[in-house]
């Protein structure tokens, strides 16, 4: 039967040429389309390893010099003022923990990267979080070998939390690394050990950045709060059971939100920030669906298209064929498998080319490695097509098969 539709193919190759190179058109264009949608509802369901529900950051400001309320002994930079407005909402009963850090927070949009070495290899690029350890709380950070508590007090000892990915770029088992040095591009040298290995925690749901580590550096965080204070993130989590809201706290504490010439100016949901963060992006993948299923529905005309005037033009040739005693089931398979036949003989360019747009990065997103894209890709875009041409086959043939010979050859 395959040599059969094989050898017909060849004989009408000046017809089923222009056919199969549409279809091969189609097919990787279709496998282009496919791919982008797959990665990107991959990428936003990936796990963020953290939680930002109830997590506000408060924004710190100074007091104008032309302000009645300026005073000229204090300073912004006065570590103690910024302390004691800290500790005030630390300290109330519906706050669970709060935390400093740099370039840490999620959908933020800024971050800080080191290279790190291990043993003989490095890992450029990789996310360096500098947190003070109440960080790992605020966000609920989770631990592979460890517990939060742990983590943190691993920290407050000087040592670092590497994140799985950052394990696993260096194709070590856990337990490899465990009390090894490490050591950082921009550390002078100094060796840092881990104990504990920390769950991924993404930026956000738009990026992956794997590598990535959390640091406590008390001396530099005393630095910046004596030099750049007002570009601290200060975070907070309200506890689960607590029934007041970010507003209504801000307004109870307000008469404690000014010491000096700092005070908070306002308290921002994480949850907030990320839907602004990330709207832009939201709106560029709503806007390339749009495109996808605008695009999907001209594949899906030209390749019913192709294959119904195909189909029209063989009818004569089908009551030829049942004048002959071809049985109307037998020759609707035949004419199916022809069609599909001509889709299955694209697989080895797509393979190709899908492969190449691999290795120049691209693909949407790059290379996001999960082991079923491939297969989940070509699986998808195949079963569409072969659906696609079924109807496109099976609507007019089935009609051609049940009509009288005699008719049907009537123009020849």
């Amino acid at each position: 039967m395959l040599r059969h539709l094989l050898h017909i193919l060849w004989n009408e190759r000046k017809n089923n040429l222009l056919i199969w190179v549409e279809m091969l058109v189609i097919t990787f264009c279709s496998l282009y389309l496919i791919d982008y949608l797959v990665t990107g509802l991959r990428l936003i369901n990936i796990p963020m390893g953290c939680d930002i529900h109830n997590v506000y950051r408060l924004y710190l400001a100074e007091v104008p010099p032309e302000s009645a309320d300026y005073s000229p002994a204090d300073s912004v930079s006065g570590n103690e003022d910024i302390k004691t407005l800290l500790q005030r909402i630390e300290a109330h009963p519906a706050v669970e923990a709060l935390s400093l850090s740099y370039n840490s927070l999620p959908h933020q949009g800024s971050n800080s990267s080191v290279t790190v070495s291990f043993d003989t290899l490095q890992e450029s690029q990789t996310l360096v979080r500098s947190v003070t350890p109440s960080f790992l709380q605020v966000l609920r950070v989770n631990g592979l070998n460890g517990s939060r508590e742990e983590m943190m007090e691993a920290l407050k000892q000087g040592e670092i939390i590497p994140s799985e990915g950052l394990i696993k770029s260096f194709r070590r088992p856990i337990d490899s690394v465990i009390g090894k040095p490490f050591l950082l591009s921009d550390s002078d040298s100094t060796s840092l050990t881990a104990h504990y290995v920390a769950q991924t925690m993404r930026v956000d749901n738009f990026w992956l950045w794997n590598t990535s580590l959390f640091i406590y550096q008390p001396k530099e965080f005393n630095e910046e709060l004596a030099k750049y204070a007002l570009y601290i993130e200060f975070a907070f989590r309200l506890k689960d059971d607590a029934t007041i809201t970010q507003d209504e706290l801000f307004a109870e504490l307000q008469d404690q939100l000014h010491v000096g010439n700092v005070y908070v100016s306002r308290f921002e949901s994480l949850e907030e920030a990320k839907k602004m963060f990330q709207n832009e992006d939201y709106n560029k993948l709503k806007m390339r669906i749009l495109y996808s299923v605008f695009l999907g529905v001209c594949i899906f005309l030209g390749v019913v298209g192709t294959f119904w005037y195909r189909s029209q033009q063989r009818r004569s040739q089908i009551g030829l064929r049942l004048a002959m005693g071809e049985t109307p089931r037998h020759l609707l398979g035949f004419y199916l498998s022809e069609g599909l036949l001509l889709l299955l003989l694209t697989l080895p360019f797509t393979l190709a080319g899908f492969s190449a747009l691999k290795h120049f990065n691209l693909l949407s997103r790059y290379w996001i490695v999960f082991w079923y894209r491939m297969p989940v890709d070509f699986l998808l875009t195949y079963g569409l097509l072969t659906l696609l041409i079924v109807i496109a086959i099976w609507l007019p043939t089935r009609a051609a098969v049940h009509t009288a010979p005699s008719i049907a050859m009537r123009d020849e």
